[in-house]
C-alpha cells in the first residue's frame, strides 16, 4: 500500500518545496505489507487502500476541468538546466484537481506567484507543486509522481509499489547553483515484503544531461520512465543538434561545393586586411553546421596561426563534448538513439548507420511526421529495452 514506500507521511502532510527540506532525500525504508495478524495484505487490499488514500488527497479540490498535458506540466532543458513551467493559474496554498486528457492517472496541482502583487503570466519566480496519482499500471499498486519548482531548487520524486511486494523510491534533485554537484539523483528499490537486499545509491553531476551521458543505464531505468509516462522524454533526453554531429563527423563526407567555400572563406581569414578576415569570419559563421563537421574532419593544412586560431574560434559552439566524451558516446546506443530526436534527415541516417555497425542489426527507422518522437522511444525499446521496470511475474491475484 502508499504507506510501505514512505508515501503516506508525503500525501498526508505536503509541504511547500524549501532548500533545507529537500538538501536531503526525502526517502524512507519500505515496511513490509502487512495486516495485523502480521501475514501479507492481498493485492486487492493494497489497491483499495492505495485508492482510498489518493480519494482523501482529492477531495473537496475545486477543478480546473481537462487541460492538455504541457499546459500543466512542461518540462525543457534551458542551458544546463532542467526547467519546469505551467499555463495554469495560481491556486493560493490550496491545491486544485486537474484532468490531463493524456493521462489516464489522477492529478492535483498548486501555483503561489513568489511575489503577487507583480505577477505575471509566465512569470518563474514562482512555486509549482504537481502530483500524479496512476494506480491501473500492469503489473503495479501505485505510481506517485511529484514535481516541484521554484527559483532555487527543482525536486522530482517517483514512489512505486509492485504487485509483487517490492517497491521504488527515486529522487531528483537539481539546485539553482551550477556546480560539479548541482544534480543528485538519490535511488531506493526496496525487495518484496522487505525480504532480500536493498538497493540504494545516489548519483551526482553538474547538470541532468550530463548525468543522463554519465550514467546510462541508471537513467534509463530510474528517470526516463518517469518522462516517458509524462510522454516528455524527449523533452529531457534529446541530444542537441551539435554535439549529435559531433559524435558522427568523422562518417559524413562534405559535399564539393561546401568544401571549396570553406576553404575560400578560409584563406581570406589570412588576409592581411583586418577587415577582410573579419568578413571572412562572418561568412564562416553563415556556412555554419556544414563547413564545421569538414572542418572537425579534415581541416586545411599549413594554415597560420591568425588562421588556426579564427578556425578554432568558430568551432567552439560545434564542439560541446570534449574529445573524450565524443569518443565516448560514439558508441554508446542510448546517446545515438537520442540524437535521433532531431529532425535532420542527413544527421538521422548517419545516427542508423552507427547503430547498425553497433548492434550488427539492419534498423528500419523511417518515423511519421506526426509522431517522430514515438518511433525514437519505439527503436528504444528495441534496442535498450523498455523505459520502464519490468512488471512483476506474479499474478494479480494474491
Amino acid at each position: 500500500m502508499l504507506q510501505s514506500c514512505g508515501l503516506n507521511a508525503r500525501l498526508l502532510f505536503p509541504i511547500l518545496l524549501a532548500t533545507a527540506a529537500l538538501a536531503a532525500p526525502k526517502l524512507q525504508a519500505a515496511q513490509p505489507a502487512t495486516t495485523a495478524s502480521d501475514k501479507p495484505e492481498s493485492l486487492a487490499q493494497r489497491r483499495l487502500d492505495a485508492q482510498a488514500q489518493v480519494d482523501d488527497q482529492m477531495r473537496g479540490l475545486t477543478s480546473l476541468g481537462r487541460q492538455d498535458l504541457r499546459d500543466v506540466i512542461a518540462f525543457t532543458i534551458r542551458g544546463t538546466k532542467l526547467a519546469v513551467s505551467t499555463s495554469m493559474p495560481a491556486t493560493g496554498t490550496d491545491f486544485d484537481e486537474v484532468k490531463i486528457r493524456q493521462l489516464p492517472g489522477q492529478s492535483r496541482i498548486r501555483v503561489q506567484y513568489l511575489d503577487p502583487q507583480h505577477a505575471i503570466p509566465g512569470d518563474s519566480r514562482r512555486f509549482i507543486q504537481m502530483e500524479y496519482f496512476l494506480l491501473h499500471a500492469p503489473g503495479i499498486v501505485f505510481i506517485h509522481d511529484e514535481f516541484l519548482s521554484d527559483p532555487d531548487l527543482l525536486n522530482i520524486s517517483e514512489d512505486l509499489d509492485y504487485n509483487d511486494g517490492s517497491a521504488r523510491s527515486v529522487q531528483l534533485v537539481q539546485a539553482a547553483a551550477d556546480g560539479p554537484q548541482a544534480v543528485k539523483l538519490y535511488v531506493q528499490d526496496f525487495p518484496p515484503n522487505d525480504q532480500g537486499k536493498l538497493t540504494k545509491f545516489e548519483l551526482a553531476a553538474p547538470s541532468v544531461t550530463s548525468m543522463c551521458w554519465q550514467n546510462p543505464r541508471q537513467t534509463n531505468d530510474y528517470l526516463r520512465p518517469i518522462f516517458r509516462r509524462l510522454d516528455q522524454e524527449a523533452a529531457v533526453f534529446a541530444v542537441s543538434r551539435r554535439a549529435a554531429w559531433q559524435v558522427v563527423a568523422a562518417d559524413d563526407h562534405p559535399d564539393p561545393d561546401t568544401v571549396a567555400a570553406t576553404n575560400a572563406i578560409i584563406a581570406n581569414l589570412g588576409a592581411e586586411s583586418f577587415s577582410q578576415r573579419e568578413r571572412a569570419a562572418a561568412d564562416l559563421r553563415k556556412l555554419g553546421q556544414a563547413a564545421a563537421i569538414y572542418l572537425m574532419n579534415d581541416p586545411p593544412a599549413n594554415l597560420s596561426l591568425e588562421q588556426e586560431m579564427r578556425v578554432d574560434l568558430f568551432l567552439v559552439p560545434y564542439r560541446p563534448l570534449s574529445p573524450a566524451d565524443a569518443q565516448r558516446l560514439a558508441n554508446d546506443k542510448t546517446f545515438l538513439i537520442d540524437c535521433l530526436y532531431n529532425n535532420d534527415p542527413a544527421l538521422r541516417r548517419l545516427i542508423v548507420n552507427r547503430l547498425e555497425n553497433i548492434t550488427g542489426r539492419h534498423i528500419d527507422f523511417h518515423p511519421p511526421p506526426q509522431s517522430p518522437d514515438a518511433a525514437v522511444a519505439a527503436l528504444f525499446d528495441q534496442l535498450i529495452g523498455p523505459a520502464t521496470r519490468p512488471a512483476a511475474t506474479q499474478k494479480d491475484s494474491q
